[in-house]
């Protein structure tokens, strides 16, 4: 091992906090750590940049360390073919892309996969395990604001045909009229997009643990901003997809206000409403036990939107939707319980602007 060798953490080594552990994959190698030992995680932090290997002596990590570091590939020589090679995920800006591919390879299956077992094996397997974590943590209730006096939205179908055409003839809207939409509009939008959350709720209800892998948006928790919708005031309310109502949560002042929550994006100004998408975490980590699980969070997070999306466009509205939330202002914006909730997707519901008319 020569100490003037510049070395620097592997550019594909995923840590992954679990509840009392660290594990590790380092991509290059293909290589699992589960837990990582704290003398490690100290060496892969001292590395982050590269160092010679003198200087990782210097600050105190052992020469036995570094070795089984290199040997298990958690350290890399970054003059090495596999160092550049694997570093170019970084230099493109692909460390999401990365992420995604490499991370998810280490996780074990739970379930008995070996010998193609019978619907009715996985089945009780799934049920048992459920059982196990019901004996030590309740599955978590859905989180209400209280709210003395729910408005109730009119009652309206939530199963309607496709409508292929305005599937087909929709675009992105930066630029929404001030007209209002009726309520009716609002009912249908919100009604038709939660069909999916209710029914998964619904199949809870016979007390059957393994029905709580039916977790379809079982994270979901809807917020809007009315900015012009008839016989509602302007505000912030959270829906409740199973009593159909709005609970009011506050005031929102001002178009700017709603648009610092998206980091100044001001084309969300004008009639109609926004909606925040946010995950209630507990409800979401009960199921998903794992570090990455918010991977998917995302791909449910766009299926909803894809939700929403079809009743606007059939019922002539333009949309703009964005995941670039600043989190922080949105959490102010919606009264979101801390380190509970946190908002992750948002989308602006309005009548579009037609060409030459002026803005609100």
């Amino acid at each position: 091992m020569n100490e003037a060798t510049v070395v620097a953490a592997s550019p594909l080594l995923f840590l992954h906090p679990r509840r009392r552990r660290v594990g590790a994959f380092e991509g290059i190698g293909g290589r699992r750590f589960e837990p990582l030992p704290l003398a490690f995680v100290e060496l892969i932090h001292f590395c982050c940049e590269p160092k010679p290997i003198s200087a990782a002596i210097a600050a105190g990590h052992s020469h036995q360390l570094i070795r089984e570091a290199l040997q298990a590939g958690i350290l890399q020589d970054v003059n090495a073919d596999a160092f550049h090679n694997a570093s170019r995920w970084e230099r493109c800006r692909w460390s999401r892309a990365a992420y995604l591919t490499f991370s998810q390879q280490d996780l074990p299956y739970l379930e008995p996969h070996d010998d193609e077992p019978s619907l009715a094996t996985l089945t009780g397997f799934r049920r048992e395990q459920i059982a196990r974590q019901l004996a030590t943590e309740a599955y978590p209730v859905r989180r209400l604001v209280p709210c003395e006096n729910p408005i109730a939205l009119p009652a309206v179908a939530e199963d309607v045909p496709l409508d292929l055409d305005s599937l087909v003839a929709r675009r992105c809207v930066r630029s929404f009229a001030g007209d209002p939409i009726p309520l009716e509009v609002l009912a249908s939008i919100l009604v038709e997009s939660t069909r999916l959350l209710r029914a998964a709720e619904h199949s809870k209800v016979d007390g059957d643990p393994v029905s709580l892998l039916n977790s379809y948006f079982a994270w979901l928790q809807i917020y809007i901003v009315v900015q012009g919708v008839d016989q509602i005031t302007r505000g912030v309310y959270q829906y409740d997809p199973l009593g159909n109502h709005l609970r009011w949560v506050g005031p929102a002042r001002s178009d700017d206000e709603i648009a610092v929550c998206v980091h100044g994006q001001t084309w969300i100004r004008g009639g109609g409403f926004c909606l925040f998408a946010a995950a209630q975490w507990d409800r979401y980590m009960w199921v998903y036990r794992h570090a990455r699980a918010y991977l998917n969070l995302l791909v449910q997070v766009g299926e909803f939107g894809q939700e929403v999306l079809l009743p606007a466009c059939r019922l002539g509205l333009g949309a703009w939707m964005t995941p670039a939330i600043y989190e922080s202002a949105a959490a102010r914006l919606l009264a979101l319980e801390p380190l509970a909730e946190d908002a992750v997707f948002f989308l602006k519901i309005g009548p579009p602007k037609p060409s030459g008319k002026p803005g609100p």
